[in-house]
């Protein structure tokens, strides 16, 4: 019998910075949320900040995006784009040959 590896699974990296978006420190997320219609596969999802607390924990004001599902990203680079705070970041994982960096993109570096 012989045995065959099964390819690894690669996942893209997307990271938020919660200086610039969410967390009651940055742009409230509720009121801009572009990344959240912009994103055809639904990676992000918007939630309170779990174990902040709050003046009154019924009505929340901290808030952020989180990309839950990234292996659902097609790498498109939209969500970096429309960021008005630039507090998106995404990177294929280096070793699965998937499109260059949609940070670059979105800058204008290369591709």
């Amino acid at each position: 019998m012989r045995w065959v590896r099964a390819p690894l699974f690669r996942r893209t990296r997307i990271t938020i910075d919660y200086k610039r978006c969410g967390d009651g420190v940055g742009i409230d997320p509720r009121e801009c949320a572009l990344c959240l219609r912009t994103c055809e596969p639904a990676v992000f999802l918007l939630h309170q900040t779990l174990g902040v607390k709050e003046e009154d924990p019924r009505d929340p004001k901290k808030w952020r995006v989180t990309a839950l599902w990234p292996s659902l990203c097609t790498g498109c680079g939209e969500c970096v784009a429309v960021c008005p705070q630039k507090a998106i970041s995404v990177r294929p994982h280096p070793a699965s040959g998937g499109p260059k960096s949609a940070t670059a993109r979105a800058e204008g570096g290369p591709t």
